[in-house]
């Protein structure tokens, strides 16, 4: 066991910058990451795919004459909201009438009329309807078009792309870990311990913050020949208490994760390097 009596330093003098304590490897369980990391990465998966499948329609729509449905105008109504004119709409599609309500322009009150016949032009793949036929004449509707909504495409899939690379490497990392259980297993000095009390506010005047304490140790391999950068960890309380700074311990990790399985101190006395 180490010297308790010793005072906990939080750093060593290695040579080396300052340590960094933010890693994109998050320390958690392989099983847990898998399980965090897969439905993100649907989800991603999920807008791109919405996002692509809308723009590229979308664009076809745009090239393509318009899927007409006959209807028939059975009045007129104003938004209860927006307080914009509509045209109310019913239409037969297989034997069940459905009644629509589109915003319209003010010009396409003036031209059509309750008990008029119409054509209504739907885009053919995303079928967005986007104008209305009568007479000869098309009356396009306001903020419609063939092309659907472009903008909620492009951030659908800004949105997706933006969310997929974290959860997907983290998938990754824990597909590998799990299939490596074992670990990696090294002997290092601590090179330095950090604590971070993390404090989330309750609702005020009804209960008190909640704080949680995050505890890391940052370690250098002591083989010259594979020594690396110094390398951050994520560790139980418990094990934070027992290490002070120089001490040499060994390390069983998850090599992808940095899921610390077991630290503790290593069986050597003349330890490299000291």
């Amino acid at each position: 066991m180490p010297d308790q009596t010793r005072p906990k330093q939080t750093s060593f003098p290695t040579g080396n910058s300052a340590i960094t304590w933010w890693s994109w490897r998050p320390g958690i369980k392989p099983r847990n990451a898998f399980i965090i990391g897969a439905p993100l990465t649907l989800l991603a998966c999920f807008f791109i795919g919405v996002g692509l499948y809308a723009l590229l329609f979308g664009i076809i729509d745009s090239y393509s004459p318009p899927l007409q449905i006959p209807a028939v105008v059975t009045g007129y109504s104003t938004g209860a909201i927006d307080g914009q004119p509509r045209l109310t709409i019913r239409l037969d599609r297989s034997g069940n009438p459905t009644i629509i309500s589109p915003v319209i322009f003010p010009a396409t009150h003036q031209a059509i009329h309750t008990g008029d016949h119409i054509l209504l032009d739907y885009s053919p793949h995303l079928h967005f309807l986007y104008a209305l036929e009568h007479a000869g004449q098309r009356y396009n509707l306001p903020g419609s078009s063939a092309l659907g909504n472009p903008f909620a495409s492009f951030a659908l899939l800004i949105v997706g792309l933006a969310l997929l690379p974290y959860p997907l490497y983290l998938l990754l990392w824990a597909w590998r870990d799990l299939h490596t259980q074992s670990g990696r297993s090294i002997v290092a000095r601590v090179a330095g311990l950090h604590a971070t009390q993390q404090t989330r506010m309750a609702r005020p005047g009804i209960t008190r913050p909640i704080s949680r304490t995050s505890y890391s140790v940052a370690l250098q391999e002591l083989e010259p020949s594979t020594a690396e950068e110094i390398q951050t960890f994520r560790i139980k309380e418990t094990i934070y208490r027992t290490l002070h700074v120089g001490d040499v311990v060994r390390i069983v990790y998850s090599p992808h994760l940095h899921y610390v399985y077991s630290l503790k101190q290593a069986d050597i006395e003349h330890p490299a390097g000291s």
